[in-house]
C-alpha cells in the first residue's frame, strides 16, 4: 500500500512540473515565447528619477511619504507634506515587484521568489539591507499571459521577465 502511495505521489509531481498539455506537430502558429532576466538585472535595484505611473499596485505611507508599486517594475515615492499636491520624488527600480509594506525606516518587497529589505531613511538614496532567496517560490509568470500556444518556460535559463507573441513552430506547450 505504501509503494501505491508513493507511485501515485510521483506521478502528481509529474504531473505539477509539466508545463501545461504537451502539443506536436501543429505547424506554425501564433504562441508566446519566453523572455528571461538574468540574475544581473534582477539584483538591479536602486533609487532612481520619478518615472511615469503605467500599472500602479499598492500603496504604504511613513511620515511625509507615500510609496505606491508599479508592477513588476518597482515603488514610486511621493512627498505629500502637503497631502493636496502630492510630489513626486524618486522611483525605486525593484524588478518583479508587487508587494510593499514598511516598518520604521525599511521597506519590505518581493524581487521575483526574493524578499528584500530596503533602508529608506533616504528614500532618493535607497540601500539593499537584506535579501531572503527564494522567500517566495511560486511564479505566476511561467505562464503567458493568456490561452494559447507557447514555448514551455526552461527554468534552467533564469526567471521569465515578459512573454513576446510572435509565430512559433510546433511549440510543445498549450493552456
Amino acid at each position: 500500500m505504501q509503494k501505491i502511495k508513493q507511485l501515485a505521489y510521483a506521478g502528481f509531481l509529474i504531473l505539477i512540473a509539466s508545463c501545461g498539455n504537451k502539443v506536436s506537430d501543429v505547424g506554425e502558429v501564433e504562441g508566446f515565447i519566453p523572455v528571461y532576466a538574468s540574475s544581473l538585472q534582477l539584483n538591479d535595484i536602486r533609487s532612481t528619477p520619478p518615472v511615469p505611473i503605467v500599472k500602479g499596485g499598492k500603496i504604504a505611507t511613513k511620515a511625509n511619504y507615500l510609496y505606491q508599486v508599479e508592477t513588476s517594475q518597482g515603488i514610486h515615492v511621493f512627498n505629500i507634506s502637503n497631502p493636496a499636491q502630492p510630489v513626486r520624488i524618486a522611483f525605486i527600480k525593484i524588478p518583479f515587484c508587487e508587494e510593499l509594506t514598511i516598518k520604521d525606516n525599511y521597506l519590505f518587497s518581493n524581487n521575483f521568489r526574493d524578499l528584500v529589505v530596503l533602508n529608506i531613511a533616504d528614500p532618493q538614496n535607497v540601500t539593499v539591507t537584506q535579501r531572503v532567496a527564494n522567500a517566495f517560490p511560486e511564479s505566476k509568470n511561467n505562464f503567458p499571459p493568456e490561452p494559447g500556444y507557447f514555448v514551455c518556460a526552461d527554468p534552467s535559463k533564469g526567471p521569465v521577465a515578459s512573454w513576446v507573441k510572435q509565430t512559433i513552430n510546433n511549440p510543445r506547450c498549450s493552456r
